[in-house]
């Protein structure tokens, strides 16, 4: 019998919809700018599949000019019917946050996703969960200057691929999660 989900956390929360929940690390991996595969591919991959739950993290400014963290689900691309056109042709659209009801947030998915950033500074865990704790009003952390110690450069893609298994009810509001927020759930640092 086909189980229906009256939501994303229903969904997701079934650990029978997510085939890669016990190890995520070849998912992943897939994600790696290390990897060989281009963004083109990965896009591709993702728009392709049909058995990994497509859910990916993306961090953009809200109407009021605050960063947020979004959840994208299921991106498709818009295929104009029986050969018509539409201004929406070859664009990807994905749903923002949960489900409610029968309706969905509806967004376009950022072009070119899986394209990686230039080399960029980072802090470790630790000083993330830290500054966060010194700053409690903070929604962002200010760049890395360039010689702290314990920071480390790396590259990293635009959109990000979210495991299913670490969704929480917050990260499915459709108007955003702060960024201290989602590293206070799920990237807790121990």
């Amino acid at each position: 019998m086909v189980v229906a989900y009256r939501n994303y956390a229903e969904y997701y929360s079934a650990s029978e919809n997510d085939p890669a929940r016990d190890d995520y690390a070849r998912v992943l991996a897939s994600f790696l700018t290390s990897e060989t595969r281009t963004a083109a591919e990965l896009l591709d991959l993702s728009l392709n599949s049909v058995t990994i739950p497509q859910v990916f993290a993306v961090a953009a400014l809200n109407s009021t000019n605050e960063t947020r963290v979004y959840l994208l689900h299921r991106p498709q691309r818009i295929t104009a019917p029986l050969g018509g056109t539409s201004p929406w042709d070859a664009q990807v659209f994905a749903t923002n946050g949960e489900v409610i009801g029968n309706l969905v947030v509806t967004v376009r998915f950022p072009k070119n996703p899986f394209q990686a950033s230039s080399l960029v500074q980072v802090r470790t865990a630790d000083d993330i969960g830290s500054y966060f704790e010194d700053h409690a009003d903070a929604l962002f952390i200010p760049p890395t200057p360039a010689g702290t110690i314990g920071a480390e450069e790396y590259t990293a893609r635009f959109v990000l691929y979210f495991p299913a298994a670490f969704i929480t009810p917050e990260l499915l509001n459709s108007q955003g999660t702060p960024p201290p927020s989602v590293l206070g759930g799920s990237y807790a640092p121990n």
